[in-house]
């Protein structure tokens, strides 16, 4: 978590590290313009621009980037004001929730076709979360979660972690149905989200991410090796965003396809 304004005092779990993924302050791109995107190959190195423009993992004069613990910045364990409150300020929250899954299916195609504890027990305790505390105050219409998780780390079908700084999802409606497009073999859901879009009764539309350890992590022996980071979007600019894909195939999807990240 990045805060440079008012926050608790230091904790054991609190970082400075040279984060890669970020560009460096010299690369320009437009993104007032459909701009083309920065994109990656199969084996994530950069195929649209030099390799120079990014920061990478063994690159040590990139800028030093303060990694809070964010536990200290909210109360636990949230009520549901606190968590729709913290969630409305900052784009994300803690949320301490024990789930019924025992099985994290990572294959999409099986979960679509046959289902998982996924569709059958996970998406629904998610849906209650997000209706019931994070966005209380909304008529929230439907609630759609993908039928298998992405797993990283030893044991999963990712054995590496996301290092680099990055969002995944875009910033529009077009971005995110693209990403659909890149996964979806049936092809149909990018047109399911464009008509219930179209919908006189629907003034939005909002991705949500919901990432949690489970290895047994507890609150006295909290994860420490590759723990999930997020960025308090007040502190980032639009204009300091660049457009980039992935070759879709190279993460699971289809081949020809490209995602739209940032």
């Amino acid at each position: 978590m990045a805060d440079e304004e008012n926050h608790p005092p230091s904790s054991p779990l609190d970082l400075e590290v040279n984060l890669p993924g970020l560009f460096r302050p010299e690369f320009s791109v437009d993104n007032r313009q459909e701009a083309e995107k920065i994109a990656y190959s199969s084996d994530f190195s950069l195929i649209s621009c030099s390799e120079e423009a990014v920061y990478g993992d063994e690159d040590k004069d990139a800028p030093i980037t303060k990694i809070r613990d964010a536990r200290p910045h909210q109360d636990s364990p949230l009520t549901e004001d606190d968590a729709a409150s913290f969630f409305h300020k900052k784009g994300f929250c803690l949320f301490p929730q024990n789930t019924k899954v025992k099985r994290w299916n990572e294959d999409y195609l099986k979960g679509m076709m046959f289902g998982s504890d996924i569709t059958k027990v996970y998406s629904p305790e998610l849906e209650s979360i997000i209706r019931n505390y994070l966005l209380p105050e909304y008529h929230v219409i439907s609630v759609d979660c993908p039928p298998a998780v992405l797993r990283r780390g030893p044991s999963s079908r990712n054995n590496f972690y996301g290092t680099g700084v990055h969002q995944d999802y875009g910033l529009t409606l077009e971005d995110y149905k693209n990403n659909l497009k890149a996964y979806d073999f049936s092809g149909q859901a990018a047109k399911e989200v464009q008509k219930k879009f179209d919908s006189d009764e629907v003034c939005g539309v909002m991705v949500i991410n919901f990432w949690r350890p489970i290895g047994g992590y507890t609150k006295a022996n909290p994860l420490r090796s590759k723990p999930l980071a997020v960025c308090d979007p007040a502190f980032v600019k639009n204009g300091d965003t660049v457009h980039t894909a992935l070759d879709a195939k190279s993460v699971g999807g289809l081949k020809g396809k490209q995602t739209d990240q940032m």
